[in-house]
């Protein structure tokens, strides 16, 4: 789901079908490896850094357990002002 957020911000929402994520694991799944296949698990740890080179937010958004994650990402809405970007 996309949509626009307060006219300046724009939200993507993504959700995956998994069994959710346990709240020990919430506390640092953006600053750390999480993987519950064995290893891996720096998907989300690169997808963070993208957003916030591009000076957006990634944040996991309140579940239920086992009925999967979703996660809002949020970008500013870039204006055209004076032939530039602001």
């Amino acid at each position: 789901t996309t949509q626009s957020v307060a006219g300046s911000v724009i939200e993507i929402l993504f959700r995956d079908s998994g069994p959710g994520i346990s709240k020990e694991v919430q506390l640092s799944i953006f600053q750390r490896p999480v993987t519950t296949k064995g290893r891996g698990g720096y998907g989300l740890l690169l997808v963070r850094q993208m957003v916030e080179d591009m000076h957006g937010q990634i944040s996991l958004v309140s579940q239920k357990k086992g009925k999967g994650a979703t996660f809002s990402i949020r970008f500013p809405v870039a204006s055209v002002m004076s032939g530039g970007v602001e």
